[in-house]
């Protein structure tokens, strides 16, 4: 989501956002809002491991966290799951 340069990507399970990642995230929560981390498991995938970040609560699309992350105009997001929140 916010490019491959930002993000440490050794094997499925390791990639890890960086230090200003999880500042510009802190910076765009409102009250009553919280990020969770969603990992692509699909083994076929040339972005097997990557994270993607879904921001939840009021005022969001989403209340709760969805199990997977939602499809966008981004693309299908089969194989992806909640990781962290």
């Amino acid at each position: 989501m916010f490019g491959d340069s930002k993000m440490t990507k050794l094997i499925l399970g390791t990639e890890k956002p960086d230090a200003e990642t999880l500042q510009l995230l802190r910076e765009r929560l409102k009250p009553g809002q919280t990020w969770f981390a969603y990992q692509n498991h699909a083994m076929d995938s040339a972005s097997l491991g990557h994270l993607q970040f879904l921001k939840v609560g009021a005022g969001c699309t989403y209340e709760t966290a969805p199990k997977r992350m939602p499809d966008t105009q981004h693309g299908i997001s089969c194989g992806i799951y909640l990781w962290a929140s």
